[in-house]
C-alpha cells in the first residue's frame, strides 16, 4: 500500500489486487509480517499509525490471523535520490518467513442447492394473517403469505468466497390495531458443483512472473513468491524454456546497476538451487537487465526491483540440439573489439563452407546480420572495456543457420530499444541494426549469462 503524505488512513496506490489479498488472508493461517515506513519529515508516530491501520484492516478480514508489525524510518538528509522520499510512505505485507502466499486460481461454480423451505403456522381462531418477504443475500426471492407459505430457491451462481444470508420476515395481523412481527435468519453455504483448477503453466504460451523483490540498492531478495517456484518445477518437468530477468529501477548509474543485477541473479540462483537442485539450473537462461520505465506510479518503481521469471514455449527436439554459445558452433572465432575488424570478419564468413552452401538471398541476409550485430557488439557491448573481445559463432543445421554474437558488456533490455521507423526516431543515423536483423531473421533471442551478452539469430 502507498499512503498519502502525512496520512495514515488515505491510500493513494495499491500494488496488488485487493480481492486476491482478501482470499489469501481468509484462507491461510501462517503468521503475517507488516513493514510500515515513514520519512523523518512526517510526524513521529506515522509509521506506527500506518502499521496499525493496515493491521486493523487485515484483522477485519480474518480476526484469527497472527500479524507481526515492524516499522522503518527513512532519513531524508543526504538521500541521493528524491524519488526515494515518496517510497517512504509504503506498507508491505508478506508471510513472516519472507515469502508470499501460494494462491491457485480455480474456475469454480458454486450454487445454492434447490430446496423447499416451508414455514408452518397455525392460524389463530381470531383469523390471524401472516405475510412477509424472504430474501437471499441482497436479492428478494419470495413473498410470504398464508395459507400456503412454501417456496423454493432456484440454483444460482454464488460468490465462492462468501456464505450468504437467508432472511424471512413475517408480519402477523391479529386485529386492525394489534400487529406483531418475527424474523428468521439463516446462513446458507453454497455447495460446490464443479471445480477445475487452472493449469499452472500453459506450455504453448510465454508468461512472466515475479520470483522475488529486492529493497532499493540491495542484491538480495527479501520477498519470495513460492507459487513461481512451483511453476518453475512444472516447466522443468515438461522441458519448457525458463529465462531469468533481473529487474532494475531507473535510479543510479548503469555500471552500478549492472553489478546490482548480477547480485540479484546470484541470490535467485542460490534460492532456486536449494529448491530444485543444481543440475536443473543448467536449463536456465539469464537475460540482460530490464530497466524500469517511469509510469507515474510510486509503486511501479518499487515493484521493479528483483527477479522476473519468463516461462516460454516448449523446446522442440531440433531446437534443443542448437548450440547455446559461440564456442559450441562449428565456426567460432574471437576478434578484437575494433570496427576495423568488420572487413576481416566478412572475409572470414565468405570463406566458410556453410556460407557457400546458401542461396543468394540467405547469403546477403547473413552478411547484413553479421555486420550489424558485430558492429553493435564492438560499439556498444564493448564500450569502456579495455582490450575487449567479441566472439562470432556460426553453425548450419539442415536448412537453418545459427549465428551467435557474444560480448562482455553489461547487456541491454530489448524492450527499451525504440522502433526506428517511428516519426520521432526516423531521422536518427543509428539504432537500426537490431530492427534490420529482426526483419531478416526467423528468430532472435537476447540472453545475458555469466557476464556475457549473447544474441542468438536463427536464419
Amino acid at each position: 500500500y502507498m499512503f498519502e503524505k502525512n496520512s495514515s488512513e488515505i491510500i493513494s496506490e495499491y500494488g496488488h489486487e485487493e480481492t486476491l489479498l482478501e482470499i489469501a488472508i481468509k484462507q491461510g493461517n501462517a503468521p503475517l509480517r507488516i513493514l510500515a515506513m515513514a520519512s523523518d519529515q512526517e510526524s513521529e508516530n506515522m509509521a506506527q499509525a500506518r502499521a496499525a491501520f493496515i493491521k486493523k484492516k487485515l484483522l477485519s478480514i480474518n480476526p484469527e490471523r497472527s500479524i507481526q508489525a515492524e516499522t522503518r524510518i527513512i532519513k531524508t538528509k543526504g538521500l541521493r535520490y528524491p524519488e526515494l522520499i515518496d517510497e517512504s510512505r509504503m506498507v508491505m505485507i508478506a508471510l513472516a518467513d519472507g515469502t508470499l502466499p501460494i494462491y491457485t486460481m480455480a474456475d469454480s461454480q458454486l450454487v445454492f442447492q434447490e430446496t423447499s423451505i416451508r414455514l408452518i403456522t397455525e392460524p389463530s381462531i381470531t383469523g390471524a394473517r401472516i405475510a412477509g418477504m424472504a430474501s437471499l443475500g441482497n436479492v428478494k426471492t419470495k413473498t410470504i403469505e398464508e395459507p400456503d407459505i412454501t417456496f423454493s430457491f432456484s440454483p444460482s451462481i454464488a460468490d465462492p468466497i462468501e456464505t450468504q444470508k437467508f432472511i424471512a420476515q413475517s408480519f402477523v395481523t391479529l386485529e386492525p390495531n394489534l400487529k406483531s412481527k418475527s424474523r428468521i435468519e439463516l446462513y446458507i453455504r453454497p455447495i460446490l458443483l464443479r471445480e477445475n483448477v487452472n493449469e499452472i503453466q500453459n506450455s504453448n504460451t510465454s508468461n512472466e512472473y515475479i520470483l522475488g523483490y529486492s529493497d532499493f540498492d540491495e542484491g538480495s531478495l527479501s520477498m519470495i513468491d513460492q507459487s513461481v517456484i512451483q511453476r518453475i518445477k512444472k516447466a522443468l518437468s515438461s522441458g519448457t524454456t525458463i529465462t531469468m530477468i533481473p529487474l532494475i529501477d531507473d535510479l543510479g548509474k548503469s555500471d552500478h546497476n549492472s553489478i546490482l543485477a548480477k547480485e540479484r541473479v546470484k541470490s535467485a540462483l542460490q534460492i532456486l538451487e536449494s529448491e530444485i537442485g543444481k543440475n536443473a539450473m543448467k536449463n536456465f537462461t539469464i537475460s540482460s537487465p530490464r530497466v524500469f520505465q517511469a509510469d507515474g506510479r510510486v509503486s511501479g518503481r518499487i515493484l521493479h526491483r528483483g527477479i522476473s521469471i519468463r516461462i516460454g514455449e516448449e523446446m522442440s527436439d531440433t531446437a534443443s540440439s542448437y548450440p547455446k554459445s559461440a564456442f559450441e558452433c562449428s565456426f567460432s572465432r574471437t576478434y578484437h573489439a575494433d570496427l576495423s575488424m568488420i572487413g576481416i570478419i566478412r572475409n572470414d564468413v565468405h570463406a566458410l563452407n556453410e556460407y557457400q552452401l546458401l542461396d543468394d538471398e540467405k547469403r546477403d541476409a547473413l552478411i547484413i546480420i553479421i555486420t550489424e550485430m558485430m558492429t553493435n557488439a564492438i560499439k556498444h557491448g564493448s564500450r569502456g572495456i579495455e582490450n575487449a573481445l567479441v566472439i562470432l559463432g556460426i553453425s548450419k543445421i539442415e536448412d537453418t543457420v545459427i549465428c551467435i554474437f557474444e560480448d562482455s558488456g553489461p547487456g541491454f533490455d530489448r524492450s527499451t530499444i525504440p522502433d526506428p521507423t517511428l516519426p520521432a526516431y526516423i531521422h536518427r543515423d543509428h539504432g537500426r541494426g537490431i530492427f534490420i536483423t529482426e526483419h531478416l531473421a526467423n528468430e532472435v533471442r537476447y540472453l545475458y549469462a555469466d557476464n556475457t551478452m549473447r544474441i542468438i539469430v536463427k536464419l
